[in-house]
């Protein structure tokens, strides 16, 4: 009988290890991220929430499609190529490191992605599977390019790498050669989702401890 007074406590448990495992992920909340950049300028996050790049730093696509802290299977995914395009002309209108146009928004990006500025040529996976390469084994490649110039870094988006979803480059989805993530996406949420499967097993179990609970008065009043 004590461990079935037990069975709402453990379903609360089992609820809050969740959320908290969802909620120690950094990423680019689109219902809470400040996305304003320069003077009235704006990213667009298309309604998505955006992974940081430090959670996937320096892991392969098949590491991260291997199950690499479960992303996926907790509805993560590879951002599109037209995603990943309108994410970026929305920062970076034009590809050039010098132009006022793109400083204020690639620094954005760097800041709020959490991009090493020492990392001089950071590429990162994007891309749904055969999106950019008809092999299973290729992914979409983008690249985010930064320049020392005087002490101050500078940076671009170049069109075959990720800003325009037209023209797109493609590497082995286990390449890493250089400093790497994954663009990874999500529907927005404004608070962290309980699993189906978490609701399937908590109830039955709640249900088993009233119609206990409920036999335990009666026996009580029957004594």
């Amino acid at each position: 009988m004590k461990s079935l007074k037990l069975l709402p406590f453990l379903f609360l448990c089992l609820i809050q290890s969740n959320q908290i495992h969802a909620a120690s992920l950094s990423y680019i909340n689109a219902s809470n991220t400040n996305t304003q950049y320069g003077s009235g300028m704006f990213a667009n996050l298309q309604g998505l929430d955006w992974l940081a790049f430090g959670e996937t730093k320096d892991k392969t696509r098949t590491e991260i499609e291997g199950g690499y802290k479960n992303l996926l299977s907790d509805g993560w995914r590879y951002a599109t190529r037209n995603e990943t395009a309108a994410l970026l002309t929305s920062i970076s209108p034009i590809q050039s490191f010098f132009s006022p146009s793109t400083y204020y928004g690639n620094g954005w990006f760097r800041d709020i992605f959490d991009v090493s500025s020492s990392a001089g040529k950071y590429d990162f996976f994007y891309g749904s599977t055969g999106e950019c390469s008809s092999s299973a084994n290729e992914s979409c490649l983008g690249a985010y390019s930064i320049l020392d110039f005087f002490g101050s870094p500078l940076s671009e988006f170049s069109n075959n790498y990720g800003r325009s979803g037209a023209t797109t480059m493609f590497n082995f989805i286990s390449n890493d050669d250089t400093a790497h993530s994954s663009l990874l996406v999500r529907n927005s949420i404004s608070s962290v989702p309980i699993p189906a499967a978490v609701y399937l097993f908590g109830a039955p179990l709640l249900g088993l401890f009233g119609i206990s609970r409920h036999n335990a008065q009666l026996k009580n009043q029957n004594n």
